[in-house]
């Protein structure tokens, strides 16, 4: 499957490959503001059925018509020996055999060979001695350069060590799928796509959680150069938007901006971003001040929520956004617009959470889609204590948004219309996170990685409780779900709590057994980078952290143990208070027997699947 269509393999036992383009997506979105044709085509391509089709080297080559040059569909192995290629006679439909290329090889019992085909994502025009390049590169070779890219790539970002490696293997994974899928303009902008499929495209809401999971990673070099776009999708008036009907990116956009401030305490770039920031910031005053509910506009995204109405995801992240914003004016050294735009946060956190209280007490306690009328699908209301909501956690509305949204989960993870969804339950999963909920965070953690694909990638949907595993309208990796299972690890292992930083407030019992390690070096957060270990023992662990000094850490005693002690720290609350920035802890404990593990999560999922 490539972005040129979806090309049928059949390999016959003669080791004949037929090569069949079985049609192709095509999509159309909104470009930024000030693009002259107001639309994006986005990779893949109908095949024109007048081109001719020719070989040429080593290649199969499309010539359109009026076309002097032709463009390369695949390039075939450099070796011609026991090659035979024919054309059919051009390309007329979705089914027709476009070309067949026969290979002849007589192996020896217990020998095999390679054959590498390349097939570019678009269709190019490669010149005559490029193409024969091409052909000799190999696999092996080319993946070697990748790797090497991808590390260097990674080398400067925040490092973690945990006893099970699929799950550090997913986690880098992940930020190479949301690396990949960036690509930069001829004037200099980078853009964060969700993938380089179906989803390439731009949208404020994907792409500010991307760029947090990249700024929460370490990688704060991508994530302003993915921010530095953002301006193309402001309106003259303030707002931020990248759909029409759909207001969850105007608090996304501030949200994204303000935390990478935080996160980085880069003066510069809050000092470049303070002019938008404040047209946004005059927008939204404007808004709440002229509109009787204090709240957003209506919003009709014809997506998600599925609802026209005051949708409960965009003044939650209005809430955020408001927030963040005044964190990037404090970087920027301007407390005269921090103090300005706080009072103007805590005026619309009041409105949006009377709106709140108000809508669930009309859907049985829980938030609802929708703050004003009844309806739509969940999506946005799963926003409303993470990041920064209306309500705190613990609240009650809180707790039961979250047994609702639970009560819709099959096989440990969401679902959208009756069909899996991968990525929105990483909310839910950030929010009980947040109330100390463990063992829920744990489950989610694993269930996610029980339906990730072999390349550690997540889906959207399309995929059906106890179903086919695969879609062929909804293509994988998708960049939100990679970028919320980064920030997820990383919240489980290192997390900000607002008066400071929450050290392993979710770990696997797994990961406690006796030589266990649990490390990271190098996280950031709103107080500097952040680093630590913990290594087990029989009957306890050993701590050792480092922090900036004044910062204030918390350790949530893990759920997976008993009889815990701390020699030389207080517990409250069920927390280890550390004493000091940096040192180190010894504690006691008995493990709970039957930990939860990756490969016990799979290995039930595939029961599941079998029944």
């Amino acid at each position: 499957r490539t972005a040129t269509g979806v090309w049928g393999v059949g390999v016959r036992r003669s080791g004949e490959a037929r090569l069949t383009p079985q049609g192709a997506p095509y999509f159309r979105y909104l470009a930024p503001v000030g693009t002259p044709n107001g639309l994006y085509a986005q990779p893949g391509e109908v095949v024109p059925g007048a081109s001719r089709w020719t070989v040429a080297g080593n290649a199969i080559v499309r010539t359109r018509p009026g076309d002097a040059g032709g463009e390369a569909l695949v390039v075939l192995p450099a070796s011609r020996v026991g090659r035979r290629v024919a054309l059919t006679g051009g390309c007329t439909g979705p089914t027709t055999i476009c070309a067949r290329v026969t290979y002849t090889r007589r192996l020896a019992p217990g020998r095999s060979a390679d054959l590498e085909f390349k097939l570019p994502a678009v269709p190019a025009a490669i010149p005559g001695p490029m193409l024969a390049d091409v052909a000799r590169l190999g696999y092996d070779q080319a993946r070697l350069a990748v790797r090497r890219t991808f590390d260097v790539a990674l080398g400067d970002g925040m490092r973690l060590r945990v006893p099970e490696p699929g799950i550090a293997d997913a986690y880098a994974a992940s930020l190479v799928q949301i690396l990949t899928s960036r690509y930069r303009l001829p004037d200099g902008p980078w853009v964060q796509t969700v993938n380089d499929l179906q989803y390439h495209a731009f949208w404020l809401r994907d792409a500010a959680i991307m760029t947090n999971a990249l700024d929460l990673a370490g990688l704060s070099g991508p994530a302003r150069e993915d921010l530095d776009y953002f301006a193309a999708w402001q309106r003259p008036d303030g707002l931020f938007i990248s759909r029409a009907g759909q207001y969850d990116g105007m608090g996304q956009a501030l949200w994204a901006l303000g935390r990478h401030a935080s996160l980085t305490r880069d003066a510069g770039f809050a000092r470049a971003k303070l002019a938008a920031v404040d047209r946004a910031v005059g927008w939204l005053e404007a808004q709440v001040a002229g509109d009787p509910t204090g709240l957003l506009p209506v919003g009709d995204p014809h997506d998600d929520e599925y609802v026209s109405g005051r949708l409960a995801g965009d003044d939650f992240w209005a809430v955020a956004g408001l927030d963040e914003a005044v964190g990037l004016a404090r970087v920027a050294g301007r407390p005269d617009l921090a103090s300005a735009w706080a009072e103007l946060a805590g005026r619309l956190r009041a409105s949006v959470g009377r709106a709140t209280r108000a809508a669930a007490a009309a859907n049985g306690g829980a938030v609802p889609p929708a703050l004003d009328r009844p309806g739509g699908r969940d999506w946005g209301n799963w926003w409303v204590a993470y990041p920064d909501g209306p309500l705190p956690p613990g609240d009650p509305i809180v707790g039961a948004t979250i047994r609702r949204a639970r009560a819709g989960f099959r096989e440990g993870i969401a679902t959208y219309a009756g069909q899996l969804h991968d990525y929105t339950g990483f909310r839910i999963f950030e929010t009980e996170l947040a109330r100390g909920e463990q063992a829920g965070v744990v489950a989610g953690l694993y269930a996610e990685l029980a339906h990730a694909t072999g390349t550690l990638g997540g889906f959207e949907a399309d995929i059906r409780p106890g179903g086919k595993r695969s879609s062929a309208a909804n293509l994988t990796p998708h960049g939100t779900y990679s970028a919320e299972l980064v920030t997820l690890l990383r919240n489980m292992l290192v997390r900000d709590d607002g008066s400071g930083v929450a050290l392993l407030g979710a770990v696997p019992p797994g990961w406690l057994r006796p030589g266990a390690v649990v490390s990271v070096d190098g996280a950031p957060t709103a107080h500097g980078r952040v680093s630590f270990a913990l290594r087990s023992r029989r009957g306890g662990a050993r701590l050792t952290w480092e922090a900036p000094a004044g910062t204030t850490l918390g350790w949530p005693v893990p759920y997976g143990v008993s009889g815990f002690r701390a020699a030389g720290a207080r517990v409250v609350g069920g927390v280890v208070r550390l004493p000091g920035a940096s040192g180190s802890l010894s504690v006691t404990w008995a493990l709970r027997p039957g930990p939860t593990t990756l490969a016990g999560t799979i290995a039930r999922l595939r029961r599941s699947y079998t029944r």
